[in-house]
């Protein structure tokens, strides 16, 4: 589906819902600042709509504007549900965080102990996987994205996911040795979810996480479920007009980049993943120890299924169509969710640079960019 990029400038203009109330943190002129940051963004990088939400020590700000179906101009809203890719790989870990906590597996077991087969398997261990330190050569490098482009409803098992990555052994490099941003790591990690709960994926997210912290918007989808429910499109950029990638099959990221959520949800859940559910204090202190990425700036460090970005926890999600992040900071008990409806075959997070540019100007003592 083409959709004409002289729709979009009328579009850009015609929806924005802001926070109005000048409260203690939020007073007016930091709401029009940010307000007009995002405005230009918008407008410069030429997006269908931009969600913006900061939550400080309970008071709340909301950005939302654009549009959520450039075909009928729907307005953006900010309870839409979209694909919050691999975000997902932080209710992963905390899956495999929770069954060591009940002394179930261990962080420190090797790989061999559940894939015997799979190449160094006794060499690497499961945190080594959690922190993206393994040395395993990613199936989803640029050849594979550009297949799933061109084909978004391939379908792709776990097993022959991880079964790519396994032919790549000429590529792999010394576990723990560097931290470098790998999907398979945590498609395994969610085979071995299922290996030990004998519960697939589903199952464990609904009962361990999704349920009992009342996420109500958020979910793994069932096989052959390619839709994001509610009206919010997402969109990929092709040289002069937008294509509508809204229906894909997610399934190919499974463990590593499946879920939906929304905004709300987000922002209860990266509170709770940052203070540690109900896992024991041990547990998730190792969680929150943080190893710089490869070739990246002090401040880019991976912990255990969490992303710390100077002062901020949390992670990045891109699917095509959707790019989204979601970050705490302790100190000032603040929560930023990001969420834009458009990532391209090139991986480009809008939503990441969003978040860069806006904590800069709002919490500027916590950054480091």
């Amino acid at each position: 589906m083409k959709i004409l990029l002289l729709m979009i400038p009328i579009l850009l203009l015609l929806f924005a819902c802001t926070s109005d109330k000048e409260t203690d943190f939020f007073t007016t002129e930091l709401t029009t600042e940010i307000d007009s940051l995002l405005s230009g963004i918008m407008t410069d990088e030429n997006l269908p709509s931009i969600v913006v939400s900061i939550e400080v020590d309970g008071e709340i700000y909301n950005y939302c504007a654009g549009s959520e179906d450039l075909e009928t101009g729907t307005e953006r809203k900010l309870d839409s549900q979209f694909r919050i890719a691999s975000i997902t790989k932080t209710y992963t870990a905390t899956l495999i965080l929770m069954l060591a906590d009940e002394g179930l597996l261990d962080t420190d077991d090797y790989l061999v102990e559940y894939l015997p087969e799979f190449p160094n398997a006794a060499s690497i261990t499961l945190r080594n996987l959690l922190m993206m330190r393994s040395g395993i050569a990613d199936y989803a490098n640029s050849d594979f994205l550009e297949i799933i482009y061109a084909q978004p409803f391939i379908e792709f098992d776990q097993d022959s996911l991880i079964a790519m990555s396994a032919a790549l052994e000429d590529d792999f490099t010394v576990p723990d040795e560097n931290t470098v941003y790998c999907n398979v790591n945590y498609t395994i990690l969610g085979k071995i979810v299922e290996i030990v709960t004998g519960n697939d994926l589903l199952f464990e997210y609904n009962n361990r996480i999704i349920k009992p912290f009342g996420l109500e918007h958020t979910y793994y989808p069932l096989h052959g479920d390619y839709v994001v429910p509610g009206s919010l499109h997402g969109y990929c950029w092709e040289e002069d007009h937008f294509e509508d990638y809204t229906e894909l099959n997610p399934l190919w990221a499974g463990a590593a980049g499946a879920m939906i959520s929304n905004i709300a949800d987000l922002r209860t859940y990266v509170r709770w993943m940052f203070y540690g559910f109900d896992l024991s204090p041990a547990i998730q202190e190792e969680r929150l120890q943080t190893m710089t990425m490869h070739e990246a700036p002090d401040w880019f460090q991976y912990g255990e299924g969490i992303v710390k970005l100077g002062g901020f926890y949390g992670h990045t999600g891109t699917i095509f169509g959707f790019c989204t992040d979601m970050w705490y900071q302790p100190e000032s008990d603040a929560t930023v969710i990001v969420s834009v409806n458009r990532l391209d075959l090139d991986d480009h997070s809008q939503a990441t640079q969003i978040f860069l540019q806006v904590s800069r100007l709002v919490f500027p003592e916590y950054v480091n960019w």
